[in-house]
């Protein structure tokens, strides 16, 4: 007797659920011992200012309160704030953030390799990888800004491959670059930190445009216009 693989439910649906409940599980517990002591410090600090918001109405109890997270990452402040207002100031509402935006980076390298062509089984390898990956998972339950940050950096170099793909449609491929820009301002927003990364991607612009001839210089303006939207 056959069975129909379409009664069975996708690997795709198994594979996801499986990470989301691992990372899901006990997430309020006491982080890893395997973090350096100073490391762990770093949730409270984060998370500081959006407390303060949520709790007492302003992101600074006082004139020389710690701005580390308000100014360090705008956009991470943000998204906390709103989910100590959903969810009660705790940690777990904290860590939520974090790992939303794990699984968001999950799902954007999938259809980063479908888009590259590769077939739904392989294009699960590097989710399976990373999302099974114990340093990955440690970061991905701490309360910092470090995953949202890979998120829209992951988001804005999905969007370039998507741009290469819809090469023969101007409007379209022309909207995902301004996308992709806006994408690393967000990145910029979410930490600081990611200002470190807009050399890397703007050379590999520059090569696109100058030695691969994909895009135009005015796509490359493009693409800075559409990061300097958020980031400046």
């Amino acid at each position: 007797m056959k069975i129909d693989a379409r009664r069975i439910l996708d690997i795709r649906i198994w594979v996801f659920l499986l990470i989301f409940c691992f990372s899901l599980i006990w997430l309020d517990c006491d982080p890893s011992m395997l973090k350096l002591d100073m490391d762990l410090l770093d949730e409270g600090a984060w998370a500081h200012n959006a407390k303060n918001r949520v709790l007492f109405g302003n992101h600074f109890e006082s004139i020389d309160d710690c701005g580390y997270a308000f100014f360090g990452g705008p956009l991470f402040t943000f998204f906390l704030r709103l989910a100590f207002l959903l969810g009660g100031v705790n940690l777990f509402s904290a860590r939520m953030v974090s790992l939303v935006a794990f699984w968001g980076v999950l799902i954007l390298v999938y259809f980063i390799f479908r888009l590259c062509g590769y077939s739904v089984k392989k294009s699960l390898l590097p989710v399976v990888v990373l999302g099974m990956n114990h340093q990955a998972l440690i970061f991905a339950r701490w309360s910092t800004p470090i995953f949202l940050e890979i998120f829209f950096l992951t988001g804005s170099f999905g969007l370039i491959f998507l741009a290469v793909s819809r090469i023969s449609s101007k409007k379209k491929y022309r909207y995902a670059i301004f996308l992709s820009g806006l994408s690393f301002g967000l990145a910029f927003a979410s930490k600081l930190t990611a200002i470190f990364n807009f050399v890397p991607f703007l050379f590999f612009l520059i090569l696109l445009v100058f030695l691969f001839k994909l895009f135009k210089l005015r796509d490359l303006f493009l693409w800075i216009s559409g990061c300097s939207l958020i980031s400046g």
